[in-house]
């Protein structure tokens, strides 16, 4: 069934997980203006996206990118970094990290774990850049597989 209402043709996977529904749907509009071959699938915290990504498995996909806010509840960002980067099966998948705040400690969590690391931006132009950055990534990864 995840496979049905997921992918058509040329669909790029990329997962949200944010536990603020403001930024998420936000982002969500800005990537449905942005790309029409991004299927967007959104999580509240760290373990709806290690749910997603066992469902994605089971149905031999895999996400382009992962968006991973920092602070959420059950599992963190970082601690879901962590189990992905333990992952077979997307090990190498792109991740960012996203927070509100600069935080050198959490830039170099994200660069010693082969993560990007972003301060959400605060205007719609800033968001708009970042996501559109997003989809450049996630095209680059799609291309090279």
């Amino acid at each position: 069934m995840l496979a049905q209402t997921i992918m058509k043709a040329n669909d790029h996977i990329i997962i949200l997980a944010d536990d603020d529904p403001d930024d998420q749907t936000i982002i969500r509009e800005i990537f449905s203006i942005h790309s029409n071959n991004i299927k967007l699938l959104s999580a509240s915290n760290g373990e709806e996206v290690l749910t997603l990504l066992d469902k994605l498995h089971l149905h031999n996909l895999r996400p382009c990118l992962i968006i991973l806010d920092v602070n959420m509840p059950k599992v963190n960002g970082k601690e879901a970094l962590l189990r992905i980067r333990q992952r077979a099966d997307v090990k190498t998948c792109p991740v960012v990290l996203f927070s509100t705040a600069t935080d050198p400690a959490n830039e170099q969590f994200a660069k010693k774990h082969n993560a990007d690391y972003l301060v959400k931006p605060f205007t719609y132009q800033n968001m708009e850049s970042a996501i559109k950055s997003f989809i450049s990534m996630c095209d680059l990864v799609c291309d090279n597989s």
